[in-house]
């Protein structure tokens, strides 16, 4: 499967025998970045009745998700959000539905289909791009050799994540997944042998 992640924060909203199923969908990097903006959606909509939830991070062997329901029926909320996510390929995100109750009872299935219904109506106003898994990647070298670590990072277009500095440089980066072992062969090359990247799974 390839996965997406959202690039933009949208809301939509259904109702259902009077009812009101209002879905918030952010992007994340994080479980505490997820909890934020829960709980910024319960202060908005504080005089809701539910805010279920479900969130998804990383993907395959990675991937992170929780679900809750918030006082509704066990399975009823949370999961049907969950299975809309990741049965649409979306990663890297957090989906919070609003319930304010319409006074009619709407049963176990009933509530399966609002809740899942509400985020799977929100997904096409969804723009996303592309997700692509990264590897962290370190690399000692000395001061003159560092640069072509920095080469490495700038040609790969991956991310520096940490350098420490003593009596040489020790350098920490995310990179695209599947060009770990390209970029540490020719960082390799370069140094004639000398520098050897780690690759961490």
């Amino acid at each position: 499967m390839t996965w997406h992640q959202p690039t933009t924060t949208i809301q939509h909203e259904l109702k259902v025998k009077g009812s009101r199923f209002i879905a918030d969908i952010f992007p994340i990097k994080s479980e505490a970045e997820a909890l934020e903006q829960l709980e910024l959606v319960r202060k908005r909509e504080h005089g809701a009745t539910h805010h279920c939830y479900a969130f998804v991070i990383g993907t395959d062997d990675e991937m992170v998700h929780r679900v809750n329901d918030d006082g509704e029926p066990a399975g009823t909320a949370g999961k049907p959000i969950y299975t809309v996510l990741a049965g649409e390929g979306i990663t890297n995100v957090l989906a919070v539905v609003t319930r304010y109750f319409g006074g009619i009872k709407l049963g176990k299935g009933g509530l399966i289909r609002a809740y899942g219904g509400v985020v799977q109506e929100a997904l096409p106003l969804l723009r996303t791009e592309k997700f692509i898994p990264m590897i962290l990647m370190s690399c000692d070298a000395s001061f003159e050799q560092s640069n072509l670590v920095y080469r490495i990072i700038e040609t790969y277009s991956a991310q520096l994540v940490d350098q420490q500095y003593s009596d040489h440089v020790s350098i920490s980066f995310k990179i695209p997944q599947h060009q770990a072992e390209q970029a540490a062969w020719e960082l390799y090359q370069a140094s004639n042998g000398q520098l050897k990247a780690r690759i961490h799974t």
